[in-house]
């Protein structure tokens, strides 16, 4: 708490020091600067890094400019500018402490024509509504034209009629816009994601895209604002080579799963690390309770309209700085500052509606009814009172359960930013209410966040700053799965000819599907903050020493209660839950760059990082309460059971950094950083975690720069070890059970795996990645493309032990896994001028294998296996070759491990080992989750004010087990099947099918797990489709208003698949991480959403 209110005093001295200060005029400052025929953007680099000036310019402007001589030592600005430009028909003009370039003007009068307009005025901002100072503002086609000052405004005298403006500036995609009248013309420039001087956010740093000798994929934050997803990983889905997002539910505020370049382990986790403006930070499920709904999101805290920039750090030489966190890849998302000049507010809001997007066909009170009929005669039962009292109100239905447990739901945001600042002080202010329901029945959930960053330049060498966030969130959620008092799964078996109501229109008790959603209370609330408070010191000159705290501070508090409604055996039963975690980062870096004759550039990086984490968990169960109306767990007549358990962790870092460039030509990086963990055994505790990589910038030699097709000709090696130490705390150390029974006596007992293993260690990832990069046509095609292979070994796994021994298994070291594949990623601008049209690509393969294996024998979880020479996400079980259409095409003797025999209607499992059996024996694998590839494709289009993005997501390869399916089609009790089961099912010696004879519960088991359920998961989904409208700047100006922007946008609005399930993206994964997954087994789909918004800024 201390910590909070020191960080939250701190946020006020900054914000009251940067209300009191005043802007300081220009300084006069030396600098030095010696080179041999340079460029004069290395001059105006040299400027930038030197001193607290900012050069802008425009590069048409230097384009006929010369190289230079200079050998000039403390010396000013204003003569080293002057000796630079002299001769060059260039000059200069200073404002505060910008700098513009510009041509000479040249002198003499001119003939004013008729159709000339006496001045142009106007304004340029970025898309957040900020003043772009230096951009330029040319007449198409002639020498006539001027920059934009400080404040973003320019003025361009003796403009004709008819003429196009053209407005450029580095970084951001250029704008033409015709002169018809108007005396003053404003323009809104957006960035330019495919400029090859993009600055990449990096681990501990920023790098500029040409520099980067490493895979780094990039989302920013333009690209993703103002959907209606609750949480961050959601929105890397088809936007980032390399990265694979699984859902696990279409549940509002739901934990997802990202893999990044596959899955590398089996019991250690699969998880990026995530650092958010540069603090670890918590992430996945937190739910304890669980009760089969989706997990709560830790990630959902964060409110995606505050993020400015997302990377995804791929191979070794960008995560190895992470070192044993580092294997399955870092996300490093970065949120939007403040900016020197006047304030910026930004209002937004939107509002739109969810709906299912793929009802599954069911029969409907009639054909369940004869369907029901048929399978009990044909077991030789006498019929049900369900089946045979048709006059029954009750049981003369016809009613689709779909449609009474799916709605139409809302999907609502309001949020704010304001932002701004002046050289000395800059802060970014933001706020915002967030609330989705979910499509089925009483889910909804709720945010309330807000966000205050700051930075304040004490002095001259000395920077403050401070990141806040606050988060409060509920979520009210239901049960999801396969089982009988799952709402889906009990809505897909629930007689169609059953009315929901009574005749006084009361809900049924017991297991009415309505009722499992509406009578139970699944409530869980959370609060968290993330704080961080830094300092950089610049203790001489390129020497800066900078220093960070943060904390990660998350309390998350579980409500469930089962009403006597559900007539659940005890009555009234109620769970409680508390979950805390605190966790602090402490991390210091010493950082240094210098350049040797122009042509040497180094910068190197050395640092210190400590973390702990601190975990607390407090729950209790009771029922028998005497009301529904008090869900409290001391409304309980019987307290059945409470507990609590607190556990800890931490880790301590070294780690550095050296990058070199010659002559901007060749590029080499080394990395290394050692970290020791709480969680491994005192033999191993520490590890070491090296990269090296290379880059060649061929298009940078001399036999490459008279080439006016190639901009960018870059090639790329890297390879690493990274580490993965994602397992329980103190395992290496013994585990105990504290709270054993002796005769009445407490007792701690050994835990049932809690043998030491002081030999414990990492998980490691070595890594080796190639990479192309390839700019043409005046950068309007970007290409980038990888090549990786990945190894893990030393697989942190729990080995089953004897009986005999006193423990059921050991976590150890065993086994390897490979991943490897290739990336590509492509951005194109199709079409510029008033009509512009863009495009990106990206496209992944991914091939994985288990290399190795305890022992080599397999491992087996439910459906899964995993097997030495397969892939992760297999799936165990019979194969499937149809149905006998006579009893004489059974193979005389078959019969099944319990000896029943087959006969005409059943299905036919390949017998595999030949003995006349259908049992353990004949399973084998009948397919793999894993897809041979995933990808998206995004187009946007703009003409004027009108915006249109369009993106597609797909997945190719993937299978899916469809247990939703298996239960429909099988020979269960009350299950709605497809009509196509009901029509095609066997019914007569000879029948030609691939359905099996309808039997209630066949001792046969046709419907076992075989390849019957397994399906094809590929699809293309239209993922995201917006269209807005910028209104006119010139028009809104007049109300002080610097920018409107309206928008409608779909969510999910089609999917082309063969899958027959409700949705091809909503799979599931077991407890046991990565030994099953890609099962189908009845949770919430993804829904689609309609939405309609406004943007605002003054």
């Amino acid at each position: 708490m201390c910590k909070i209110l020191l960080a939250m005093k701190l946020h006020a001295v900054l914000l009251l020091a940067g209300a009191l200060q005043v802007s300081a005029g220009s300084f006069s400052q030396s600098i030095s600067f010696q080179g041999e025929n340079v460029t004069l953007e290395k001059v105006f680099t040299a400027i930038n890094q030197q001193t607290d000036y900012s050069v802008f310019y425009n590069y048409s402007v230097l384009k006929d400019a010369r190289p230079v001589t200079l050998n000039l030592r403390n010396t000013s600005v204003q003569n080293l500018l002057d000796a630079s430009l002299k001769g060059q028909g260039l000059t200069y003009s200073i404002e505060e402490k910008l700098i513009l370039i510009k041509r000479t003007e040249r002198s003499g009068p001119l003939l004013r024509p008729p159709s000339a307009i006496d001045t142009i005025r106007g304004s340029v901002t970025d898309a957040d509504g900020f003043p772009l100072p230096g951009v330029s503002v040319q007449v198409k086609g002639t020498l006539k034209g001027t920059l934009t000052n400080e404040q973003g405004k320019y003025e361009l005298p003796d403009a004709d009629q008819g003429e196009l403006l053209v407005f450029s500036f580095l970084g951001f995609k250029t704008v033409e816009t015709l002169i018809n009248g108007q005396a003053e013309i404003s323009i809104t420039l957006h960035q330019d994601i495919a400029a090859l001087d993009e600055i990449v956010v990096i681990g501990y740093g920023e790098q500029e895209r040409r520099d980067i000798t490493s895979a780094i994929s990039s989302v920013k934050g333009d690209d993703v604002e103002n959907n209606p997803i609750a949480s961050v990983d959601n929105l890397l889905q088809g936007r980032a080579a390399g990265v694979q997002v699984l859902q696990t539910s279409g549940e509002p505020g739901t934990a997802v799963s990202v893999r990044v370049r596959g899955y590398t382990s089996i019991g250690g986790g699969n998880e990026p690390l995530y650092i958010v403006d540069g603090v670890p930070i918590k992430s996945g499920s937190y739910t304890s309770l669980g009760q089969g709904s989706a997990g709560f999101n830790a990630l959902a805290d964060i409110n995606p309209n505050d993020i400015a920039s997302i990377e995804i750090l791929k191979d070794a030489s960008a995560t190895s700085i992470y070192g044993a966190r580092a294997s399955n890849g870092v996300v490093l998302i970065t949120t939007k500052r403040g900016r020197a000049g006047k304030p910026t507010l930004s209002l937004n809001f939107y509002s739109g509606v969810s709906s299912l997007a793929n009802k599954l066909p069911v029969l409907n009170g009639k054909e369940h009814r004869a369907y029901f009929t048929e399978a009990w005669l044909n077991r030789g039962r006498g019929l049900r009172n369900e089946i045979t009292d048709s006059l029954n109100w009750t049981f003369s239905g016809d009613t689709d359960w779909q449609d009474e447990i799916f709605r139409s739901a809302s999907a609502n945001n309001a949020d704010f930013s304001l932002r701004g600042g002046s050289d000395q002080f800059k802060y970014a202010v933001s706020g915002g209410y967030f609330k989705q329901e979910g499509i089925l029945l009483n889910s909804v959930y709720e945010r309330l966040s807000g966000r205050v960053n700051t930075e304040y330049q004490a002095t001259k060498s000395l920077t403050i700053g401070s990141n806040l966030s606050y988060s409060i969130s509920s979520r009210n959620t239901v049960r999801q799965g396969s089982g009988n008092n799952f709402p889906i799964w009990m809505a897909l078996r629930t007689f169609s000819f059953l009315r929901s109501t009574d005749t006084l229109g009361r809900l049924w008790k017991g297991t009415n599907p309505i009722r499992q959603l509406e009578d139970i209370k699944n409530e869980e609330n959370s609060d968290r903050i993330i704080a961080n408070l830094y300092g950089e010191l610049e203790i001489i000159e390129n020497l800066k020493l900078r220093s960070n705290i943060a904390v990660d501070l998350l309390s998350l508090k579980e409500d469930r209660f089962t009403p006597a409604s559900l007539l659940t055996t005890p009555l009234r039963q109620a769970n409680s839950n508390y979950y805390r975690d605190r966790g602090w980062v402490n991390e210091n870096t010493l950082t240094y760059q210098t350049n040797f004759n122009s042509d040497h550039h180094v910068s190197a990086l050395a640092g210190f990082s400590q973390q702990a984490n601190n975990i607390q968990v407090l729950s209790a169960f009771g029922s028998g309460a005497a009301s529904d109306k008090i869900p409290t767990i001391n409304a309980s007549a019987s307290i059945d059971g409470a507990s609590s358990n607190e556990t800890s962790w931490g880790i301590f870092s070294l780690f550095g950094r050296v990058n070199y460039s010659f002559k901007d030509r060749y590029l080499l990086n080394a990395t290394i950083r050692r970290d020791g963990s709480s969680r491994f055994g005192r033999e191993n505790r520490f590890g070491t975690f090296p990269s090296f990589s290379a880059g060649w910038r061929i298009a940078e030699e001399s036999f490459m720069q008279n080439s006016s097709l190639v901009q960018e000709l870059k090639l790329r090696v890297s390879y690493g070890v990274t580490g993965n130490q994602s397992i329980g705390n103190f395992i290496s150390q013994g585990l105990f059970n504290a709270g054993e029974n002796y005769m009445g006596q407490g007792g701690i007992g050994p835990a049932s795996n809690g043998i030491p293993n002081p030999d414990l260690s990492w998980e490691s990832t070595n890594q080796f990645d190639i990479g192309l990069d390839l700019s043409v046509f005046d950068n309007r095609i970007y290409l980038i493309a990888d090549y990786y292979h990945k190894r893990t070994h030393g697989l942190l796994f729990n080995v089953d032990l004897p009986g005999t021994s006193g423990y059921n298994s050991l976590t150890t070291n065993l086994g390897e896994i490979e991943n490897k594949g290739y990336e590509l990623t492509l951005h194109t601008k199709n079409l510029t001028g008033d009509f512009q049209w863009s495009t990106e690509a990206n496209f992944s393969y991914n091939q994985n294998k288990v290399i190795s294996l305890p022992n080599g024998e397999d491992q087996f979880a439910g459906l899964g296996i995993v097997r030495e020479g397969e892939p992760l996400g297999s799936f165990y079980g019979w194969v499937f070759d149809g149905v006998y259409a006579r009893d004489e095409d059974v193979p005389e003797g078959l019969t099944t491990g319990g000896g029943i025999g087959f006969e005409g209607g059943d299905a036919i499992f390949r017998d595999l080992n030949g003995d006349n059996r259908i049992d353990e024996n004949d399973l084998t694998i009948i397919g793999n989750a894993q897809p041979d590839f995933v990808g998206g494709l995004s187009n946007s289009f703009s003409y004027k004010g009108f915006d249109l993005s369009i993106l597609f997501t797909y997945s190719g390869g993937n299978e899916i087990f469809n247990a939703v399916e298996q239960m429909r089609g099988g020979n269960g009790f009350s299950q709605n099947p497809r009509p196509y089961i009901w029509k095609n099912a066997w019914r007569e010696q000879g029948d030609i099918t691939d359905v099996p004879v309808n039997w209630m519960v066949k001792p046969v088991e046709n419907d076992r797990n075989s390849s019957r359920w397994v399906e094809d998961g590929s699809y293309l989904r239209l993922k995201n489709i917006s269209l807005s409208y910028n209104l006119n700047a010139e028009f809104l100006n007049r109300y002080f208003i610097s920018g409107m922007r309206i928008y409608v946008t779909g969510q999910n609005v089609w999917t082309g698949t063969s899958y027959l399930g409700y949705d091809p993206e909503v799979v599931t994964t077991s407890s046991d991480n990565s030994r099953q997954f890609g099962i189908d087994n009845g949770r919430m789909p993804i829904p689609r959403t309609f939405m309609m918004g406004i943007n605002v800024t003054f």
